[in-house]
C-alpha cells in the first residue's frame, strides 16, 4: 500500500502524474548546490519546490499534467524563469538551468517553449493533447478512436478481434492483438476483462490528455501492446466551462443509392450528443477560500442514437411448414426408404408430389418453428422476409474530480466515473432483439507526500467495475421454458443464461432460436 521512490529520476508506476528533473549549474559549469527550483501550475497557482543536491540535480514531482512556470533562485545569481513548460501525462521532463552571476532580485525570463525531449525513461509513444481532443472531429466522440493517430497502430480487424464495446475502438499496436493493450484512468485500472477491451469511456471534454506508450519498463507490465493512460481534467483557480450539442439527422441526408434502386425511402437516423464540462475552485463565501488549494471538475454527457436497420432473409412459407414443397425446385426424399443399389449406393424414394405427409411431421418441431420463425412478408420463395427496425443506443456518463493541496508536500485527489450504456440491436428475425448493457463504475483516490527531494510516497486506491451482458430479449411472450414445453423437449433445463432458446437452421434459410451471451460483472480493487 505504501510506495517509496528513492531514485531522483524514477517515474511513478501506472501514474498520470509528471516529473521535472534537471541540473542547475553556475557560469563556470560547476554544480549550483542548494538552488531552489519552483514549479507553479499556471492554471491553479499551486506550487511545488525542489532543491539541488551536491551534484546540482533537482527533482520536482509528482505534478499534475499541464503548463508550468519554473523559477530558479540562488544567492549570488540572477533569478532564472522558464515559462510555458508543458508537462504531459506520465512525462519525466529534463530541464537544465545555467545561472548567471548577479543579484537574486534580477530576473532572466526565457519565453521560448521548453524542450520536450524526454531522456529519463525508455518508453516510446505519444500524447493526444487537450487541443487535439477539442479540435479533431470524432464520430461519436469516443477517445479510443484517436488511438490510430499514434505511430505503429492499426484498426484493421483480424482473428480474435472481439471486444469493441460501448463505442470503443480496438487498436493493434506494433503488430500485437487488439486485446493486448492496458487501459488506465488517472493510473487506475480501466479494463473490461472480457476480451480485455477499454472499460469506462469518459467524455472527451473531461479528458486533459492521454498517453499511448510502448516499450515500457517492467513496472507497467501486464500487456504486450500499449499502455493507454487517460488523465482526467482537474479544476483551476478560475471558473471555466463549456456546453455542447452535436446532432445528426436523416433530414439533412440524401437517400442511399441502393435504397433508391429498391424504391425505399431514407432510413430513419437520429443521433444527439450533448453535455457540459465545468471546473473551478471550491469557494464558500465567508466560510472557505480554496482558490489555490481546492479544485473541482464535473463533466456530464448524454448520447441518444436511433437508426433503422434493414435485414433481408429467406424464411419457410406456410405451405412448407405443413410439408408442401411443390415449386421449391428441390426433390424431397423419404429418409426411411433407403436401399442399396447395385453399386452400393443408398437410394431413397421421393415423397409423392414433393409433399411430406402430415403424420410424418413432428408436432413439437413444427410448434417451435412456428413460434421462432416469422412468416414471409414478401412474395417469392427467396429473400421473402424484410425486417426493418431501429437500433438504439442510450449513453450517460458522469465524471467528477476533486483535488486538494494541503501544502507543497501533501496533495490528495479523488475521482469518480459513472457510465450507463444501453444498446438494442435488432435481429434479422422479428422474434427477438439483442439487448446489451455496458455500465461502468470507476473510482480513484490518491495521496502524494514528499519526504525529501529524492523520496516521494504515492498512495493510491482504485475500484473498477465494468458490466458486460449480451442477452436477447424475446418477443410475443416467447420464453425458453415455453418453447421447450411446446416442443415436448425434456432433456434440457428450462432455465439457462440469457434464456437461450433451441437453435436450428436449414441451409439457405433464416435460423431460429439461439441467443445467450456473457453476463460478467468485474469488481477489481487496486492499491499501490
Amino acid at each position: 500500500l505504501l510506495g517509496l521512490l528513492a531514485l531522483p529520476h524514477a517515474a511513478f508506476a501506472q501514474s498520470t502524474d509528471a516529473v521535472i528533473v534537471g541540473i542547475v549549474s553556475d557560469g563556470t559549469g560547476a554544480a549550483a548546490v542548494g538552488a531552489a527550483v519552483t514549479a507553479v501550475n499556471d492554471a491553479t497557482g499551486v506550487s511545488r519546490e525542489g532543491l539541488t543536491n551536491e551534484t546540482g540535480a533537482y527533482r520536482i514531482g509528482p505534478l499534475v499534467p499541464g503548463t508550468y512556470t519554473l523559477t530558479t533562485k540562488l544567492n549570488g545569481f540572477k533569478t532564472k524563469v522558464q515559462k510555458e513548460v508543458s508537462l504531459q501525462t506520465g512525462a519525466v521532463l529534463k530541464i537544465d538551468f545555467a545561472l548567471e552571476v548577479g543579484s537574486v532580485s534580477e530576473s532572466i525570463e526565457v519565453t521560448g517553449a521548453a524542450p520536450m525531449l524526454q531522456t529519463q525513461e525508455t518508453s516510446v509513444g505519444g500524447v493526444i493533447t487537450t487541443s487535439q481532443l477539442q479540435r479533431i472531429p470524432v464520430n461519436g466522440r469516443n477517445y479510443t478512436r484517436l488511438l490510430v493517430l499514434m505511430p505503429g497502430t492499426s484498426d484493421v480487424r483480424r482473428s480474435q478481434g472481439r471486444g469493441d464495446l460501448s463505442g470503443t475502438q480496438m487498436v493493434s499496436v506494433n503488430g500485437q492483438r487488439t486485446q493486448d493493450n492496458n487501459y488506465t484512468m488517472d493510473g487506475v485500472d480501466n479494463n473490461m476483462m472480457f476480451m480485455n477491451s477499454p472499460g469506462g469511456s469518459p467524455p472527451m471534454d473531461a479528458i486533459q490528455e492521454f498517453r499511448v506508450a510502448t516499450g515500457n519498463s517492467a513496472e507497467y507490465g501486464r500487456s504486450a501492446g500499449a499502455n493507454v493512460n487517460v488523465s482526467i481534467k482537474s479544476g483551476t483557480r478560475d471558473l471555466h466551462g463549456s456546453a455542447y450539442w452535436f446532432v445528426r439527422n436523416d433530414k439533412f441526408d440524401a437517400n442511399e443509392l441502393f435504397a433508391n434502386r429498391q424504391g425505399r425511402g431514407k432510413v430513419p437516423f437520429r443521433q444527439n450528443q450533448y453535455g457540459i464540462a465545468i471546473g473551478g475552485p471550491v469557494v464558500i463565501p465567508k466560510v472557505y477560500q480554496g482558490r489555490e488549494k481546492t479544485f473541482w471538475f464535473l463533466g456530464w454527457e448524454g448520447f441518444r442514437m436511433r437508426r433503422g436497420q434493414t435485414a433481408q432473409s429467406t424464411v419457410p412459407t406456410a405451405e412448407m411448414r405443413n410439408g408442401d414443397f411443390t415449386g421449391v425446385g428441390r426433390n424431397i426424399y423419404d429418409p426411411l426408404t433407403g436401399q442399396l443399389d447395385a453399386q452400393g449406393r443408398i437410394v431413397r424414394q421421393l415423397f409423392p408430389g414433393n409433399r411430406i405427409p402430415a403424420a410424418r411431421i413432428n408436432p413439437g418441431m413444427k410448434a417451435i418453428a412456428d413460434r421462432l420463425l416469422p412468416l414471409p412478408n414478401r412474395a417469392g420463395l427467396v429473400n421473402n422476409f424484410l425486417q426493418t427496425e431501429g437500433q438504439g443506443i442510450d449513453r450517460d456518463m458522469t465524471v467528477l474530480r476533486v483535488d486538494h493541496t494541503f501544502s507543497e508536500k501533501d496533495v490528495i485527489w479523488g475521482r469518480m466515473l459513472e457510465q450507463r450504456v444501453g444498446q438494442q440491436v435488432p435481429a434479422a428475425s422479428s422474434m427477438f432483439v439483442s439487448e446489451n448493457r455496458y455500465d461502468v463504475r470507476n473510482y480513484g483516490f490518491g495521496w502524494n507526500h514528499i519526504f525529501s527531494p529524492s523520496t516521494v510516497m504515492e498512495l493510491k486506491y482504485g475500484y473498477n467495475s465494468p458490466n458486460n451482458p449480451g442477452c436477447p430479449v424475446f418477443r410475443n411472450g416467447i420464453t425458453r421454458a415455453g418453447i421447450l414445453e411446446a416442443g415436448g423437449v425434456s432433456i434440457f433445463d428450462k432455465e439457462a443464461l440469457c434464456d437461450t432458446l433451441p437453435n436450428f437452421s436449414a441451409q439457405g434459410y433464416l435460423g431460429a432460436g439461439g441467443g445467450g451471451g456473457e453476463t460478467i460483472r468485474d469488481k477489481n480493487h487496486q492499491t499501490s
